[in-house]
């Protein structure tokens, strides 16, 4: 779940969704405005486990700037929970792991 609602009743409908059991729950904000509504749900008696599952704000750092933008961070954030993804630049994400890989990325390089 997704709540956008521009700083109307954040924290009731944050609240909802921690008592639904939603997979995924982010705030639209910004750093600043999202963490009074995080303390709010502290002090209203929210486990801080529960709180602390908010992804507030929402999204990955993409340096998003317009709508557009912070959808799409938003839904790369969203498949990366989903998915189990580690959320980390894949230049990181496994480095090392697969021997093969790594030669077929050298050759794939040196044909360029």
């Amino acid at each position: 779940m997704v709540v956008a609602t521009q700083h109307k009743l954040d924290h009731l409908w944050i609240r909802k969704a921690l008592d639904g059991g939603a997979a995924y729950i982010a705030l639209i904000a910004s750093r600043h405005r999202a963490a009074p509504v995080l303390d709010y749900l502290a002090a209203d008696g929210v486990p801080q486990a529960l709180v602390d599952k908010v992804w507030a704000p929402a999204g990955l750092d993409l340096g998003a700037m317009t709508p557009e933008e912070i959808a799409l961070s938003v839904m790369s954030q969203i498949v990366a929970v989903q998915r189990g993804g580690s959320l980390l630049p894949l230049k990181q994400a496994g480095a090392g792991s697969d021997p093969a890989e790594a030669g077929e990325r050298s050759r794939v390089i040196r044909e360029c």
